[in-house]
């Protein structure tokens, strides 16, 4: 909701929550002004469930209503978002401050930063629902022959507590996107003068140029990151050059037709919502998109990480094990960033 009320021309004596942005809906096609508390939120979007099934006979109807009692929906996971978000948001400030010219960005604010981008990458609704996908085929092949014909009511369950699964994979996800952007060069742009960023509601943009708005990784050649910190700032991630940083401004004609590109960008990636302070801003930016379809939904930012996600095997006995996965590895990461940039 911070982030979001960046994108606001409202003073910033207005609270955060009442500040207002302009709004493209893709789904509508329509443009509406909003306070930031009525678009930056989705219900229930990282409820997880954790009932207490040990007194639940074999009975599907206890158990259902065990599984979707509204008392044992678990916050856990907005909890933990709460810190990453905080210090995401003071490190933006601290970068709007900075003069132009290169430095190195400190240890403490970089840390901060990237994990705050690997959490918007790897928290978007598109992805949870991916992950969730991924992990409810796997329960299924492990798990089908032992339950044979199931129930829908009780396959929903079931789903129900994959989706639950594809949340809890957000903080790992998080931290293996944070390890691995930590690798990538930072550039700072600005520009003071019109126009202005416009930001998705992905927060971050996954860039691959060569593939226009395909889906990859950060190991991918030419990857970007593109984080808008405000209207007239954006924090570009790539390249070879770990813990550089470039603070740049940009004027006249060329800054023009450069924040088109990555409005550009920001606009296909959204899933369904584009938001800026201006209005002539997602006006221009629409009139800007030419072949893309402006409602198209390009919000897939990564693969599907398989090794944040648990596994499931049959026993001997016949007991379904569910095999967590290990915490992402930082030497694993060293070794991937080696191998790409040919290190030795």
């Amino acid at each position: 909701m911070a982030h979001l009320a960046r994108f606001s021309a409202s003073p910033e004596s207005v609270p955060v929550r009442d500040r207002v942005v302009h709004v493209y809906d893709k789904r509508a096609g329509r443009f509406r002004r909003a306070k930031v508390r009525n678009v930056a939120y989705e219900n229930d979007l990282y409820t997880i469930r954790t009932p207490d099934l040990s007194d639940i006979e074999p009975e599907i109807a206890q158990l259902i209503g065990a599984v979707f009692d509204p008392a044992h929906k678990d916050a856990e996971i907005e909890e933990l978002k709460i810190g990453m978000e905080a210090n995401g948001l003071a490190a933006m400030r601290e970068i709007e401050a900075w003069e132009i010219g290169p430095r190195r960005a400190p240890d403490d604010l970089k840390a901060a930063l990237v994990s705050y981008v690997g959490l918007l990458l790897a928290q978007h609704p598109t992805m949870m629902a991916a992950r969730a996908s991924v992990i409810r085929q796997k329960f299924w092949v492990s798990a089908g022959p032992r339950f044979g014909a199931t129930p829908p009511s009780l396959r929903a369950v079931f789903d129900e507590f994959s989706s639950g699964v594809g949340v809890l994979a957000v903080v790992m996800d998080a931290f293996a996107a944070a390890l691995e952007l930590n690798y990538l060069a930072w550039k700072i742009i600005r520009w003071p003068d019109e126009p202005h960023l416009v930001l998705g509601d992905v927060g971050v943009a996954a860039w691959y140029p060569p593939y226009r708005l395909g889906v990859g990784g950060p190991w991918d050649a030419d990857a970007m990151f593109l984080l808008p910190i405000s209207p007239t700032t954006l924090l570009m991630m790539g390249g070879l050059a770990p813990g550089t940083c470039v603070v740049e401004a940009r004027r006249g004609a060329e800054a023009s037709a450069e924040i088109a590109a990555y409005n550009y960008v920001s606009w296909a990636r959204a899933r369904s919502e584009v938001y800026g302070g201006h209005f002539e801003d997602l006006e221009r930016t629409l009139a800007m998109i030419g072949h893309l379809d402006p409602r198209a939904d390009n919000s897939t930012q990564l693969e599907v990480r398989g090794s944040v996600l648990p596994d499931y095997i049959v026993a001997d006995d016949g007991q379904l094990e569910i095999v967590q996965p290990p915490d992402p590895s930082a030497e694993e990461t060293d070794t991937r960033f080696a191998a790409r940039f040919q290190i030795r």
